[in-house]
């Protein structure tokens, strides 16, 4: 059986989504994702799955298995969670979406720890958001938020950050989640005193004073400036807790 190759996947290992991935596969089973790195090498594994269909603890058939599927639903209609696990395909949310919408039910995933809080406060109170193509092209200064790239997300500064010339970086570190190690700047917080930055910065943004904020954290002034002078600013934060 001959190799088969696949360009241009998109590896979802972590945030980056690279695009340019060549998969290289025999039969069903991946052999080579070229151009990954290690998060993403492991997202896509040997892409095989198990085959088999169970009911009850037995093999069985797919028919059967859907049978007694819907006769477990069914009636448990308008008291049903429809639990999205991860890796599923935007087709198979689309129809397990579907289901729950015929049985009344309510849909829940596993992102929703990590990702409900910010949704929430983005109803409630807006946010501004960028894509990463607007980073790559505009950003001239990068603050990245208690999260090193080269750990998190390793290739995003080679397919995002870009060259250094005319750009800067400042590191958060707060406790032990620390920034890349060559920012032009680093502030250290303990993770008790980070709301209270993250409020004085805002304040001070927006031309306000705390003085008994700032005495506390010396190092926001010079933040803030740096922050004021730049022309566009991203900031990188991990949208997931660690373990």
């Amino acid at each position: 059986m001959m190799d088969r190759e696949v360009p241009h996947v998109t590896c979802l290992g972590c945030g980056c989504a690279c695009d340019d991935i060549t998969l290289t596969l025999q039969q069903d089973q991946i052999l080579r994702a070229e151009r990954a790195c290690s998060l993403g090498t492991a997202w896509f594994g040997d892409g095989r799955v198990p085959g088999a269909v169970r009911v009850d603890g037995r093999e069985c058939g797919i028919e059967e298995a859907l049978d007694a599927g819907a006769a477990l639903l069914h009636p448990a209609r308008g008291r049903v969670l429809v639990f999205l696990g991860d890796d599923l395909t935007c087709e198979a949310q689309r129809t397990a979406v579907g289901i729950a919408d015929q049985l009344r039910a309510v849909v829940d995933g596993v992102s929703s720890e990590a990702a409900a809080a910010g949704i929430l406060a983005g109803q409630r109170r807006g946010r501004a958001t960028c894509t990463l193509g607007e980073i790559r092209k505009r950003a001239d200064l990068l603050l990245f938020w208690g999260v090193d790239p080269d750990e998190r997300y390793p290739r995003y500064r080679s397919r995002y950050a870009g060259s250094r010339d005319g750009r800067s970086a400042i590191s958060v570190n707060i406790g032990t989640d620390r920034g890349p190690p060559e920012a032009d700047l680093h502030v250290a917080l303990r993770p008790e005193d980070e709301v209270v930055a993250l409020s004085a910065l805002r304040a001070t943004l927006r031309g306000r004073e705390l003085p008994d904020l700032t005495a506390r954290l010396p190092e926001l002034k010079q933040l803030t400036e740096l922050l004021t002078r730049a022309h566009y600013v991203a900031i990188v934060h991990d949208g997931e807790s660690g373990d």
